[in-house]
């Protein structure tokens, strides 16, 4: 379970930029397009921290120059082959306090798919997932949301 709490930390990210951790220690900038419940669509470009140790909660740039702070993730990695979830992640910033004054908006990446090979990146199968019957070639759904302030 370690090595997918990993992969889990890392994929959380990607809902605001397909994060791909940084090996020289720097933050970088990445992009996303998100699907929001007001009907919108944007590009985002977010910064990037280098490792998941990093406490920042970075603000996306949405193409034009307005900003997108975030109040919250979800995702939910779904097992399509043997039709399970595998697991779901939620983490609110503040304790789900963050900008709690302000208007929500909740936005969606486009679903990632692959196999689990593809999600682990050469780790081990966790256990837990072998003992529900999940094999390497599974086709997996990757999930996620992010909720925000669009500001302007």
């Amino acid at each position: 379970m370690r090595s997918f709490t990993r992969v889990t930390a890392t994929l959380s990210a990607v809902v605001m930029a397909a994060l791909i951790v940084a090996g020289a220690g720097m933050a970088t900038r990445g992009s996303d397009f998100v699907t929001c419940n007001d009907g919108s669509s944007y590009a985002i470009t977010v910064t990037q921290q280098p490792n998941d140790n990093s406490v920042g909660w970075g603000v996306g740039t949405i193409s034009g120059g307005d900003h997108l702070i975030p109040t919250s993730f979800s995702g939910t990695f779904h097992d399509d082959t043997i039709d399970v979830t595998l697991d779901s992640f939620t983490q609110a910033k503040g304790k789900g306090n963050g900008q709690h004054n302000q208007t929500q908006l909740t936005c969606n990446t486009p679903p990632e798919t692959g196999t689990v090979a593809d999600f682990l990146g050469g780790e081990p199968l966790p256990p837990e997932w072998a003992d529900l019957g999940v094999q390497l070639t599974d086709q997996i759904t990757a999930s996620f949301t992010v909720t925000g302030v669009h500001q302007g």
